[in-house]
């Protein structure tokens, strides 16, 4: 337990408490299993605040949010991976593009204004059939795809958090929109976004989906963050909160 919330060790990862009192998770390895679970308290939102991590040996940090259906199925909702290109020495922050639908936007912010919001469209997904029979889920593989980037010199030194969250809409034909943010959040960095440099202090995607009313099963909340790393030793969880 930290701060309210369950907490499981994945893999080989160790966790304890440091001196700070935050969430020290030790171990992680180069198997790429090694980290955390959040269980999650609330069934729309979650924030994990993480202090600055080394990407420069080689470490890859990756972090999911596990859904879960009105029919208590359990699956990967979003993923994203952050890793160092070291061609460009960029910190690349990427997303799986088989869990987003074929349009989107890739947006940032600073102090609470827009500083950019760009829409994006997906070449790994398609459009679901809207009446499709199979009660399954979408394409739930496909290629990490880096939207953002950032210079490693900038990102090492600062914290970061990461944020999920999902606003749904009912409509009158029973069928549900559902609008999902996957931000990270540190202090104001310099980013770069199709090659064209912004300074933000929040950045991420957004996009939204509409579902049948026949097919609200495959509407899912947020149950869990898995927080997991390759050849990163260790990483520190300061706090967590919906």
């Amino acid at each position: 337990m930290f701060q309210n919330y369950d907490v499981t060790p994945l893999g080989n990862a160790q966790l304890s408490i440091n001196q700070q009192g935050n969430l020290l998770v030790s171990n992680i390895g180069v198997s790429g299993l090694d980290g955390v679970m959040i269980q999650n308290n609330s069934n729309d939102s979650i924030h994990a605040f993480l202090e600055p991590i080394d990407l420069e040996n080689g470490g890859t940090l990756r972090v999911v949010s596990v859904g879960k259906n009105s029919l208590n199925q359990v699956a990967t909702r979003s993923e994203t991976v952050t890793w160092l290109d070291t061609t460009t020495n960029r910190v690349q922050f990427g997303y799986n593009m088989g869990l987003i639908p074929k349009h989107y936007s890739i947006i940032g912010n600073l102090n609470g204004n827009p500083v950019f919001d760009i829409p994006m469209d997906n070449p790994y997904n398609e459009d679901p059939p809207p009446q499709d029979p199979q009660p399954c889920f979408w394409a739930a593989l496909a290629a990490i795809a880096a939207a953002v980037t950032a210079a490693v010199a900038v990102y090492k030194l600062i914290a970061g958090t990461e944020e999920k969250t999902i606003k749904e809409t009912v409509h009158p034909d029973g069928s549900k929109t559902v609008e999902t943010t996957e931000k990270t959040d540190p202090t104001p960095i310099e980013v770069f976004v199709n090659g064209q440099s912004y300074v933000v202090d929040e950045w991420g995607i957004k996009y939204s989906e509409t579902i049948p009313a026949i097919h609200t099963d495959k509407i899912m909340t947020i149950a869990a963050l898995q927080i997991t790393g390759y050849n990163l030793g260790n990483l520190v969880i300061t706090s967590i909160t919906t």
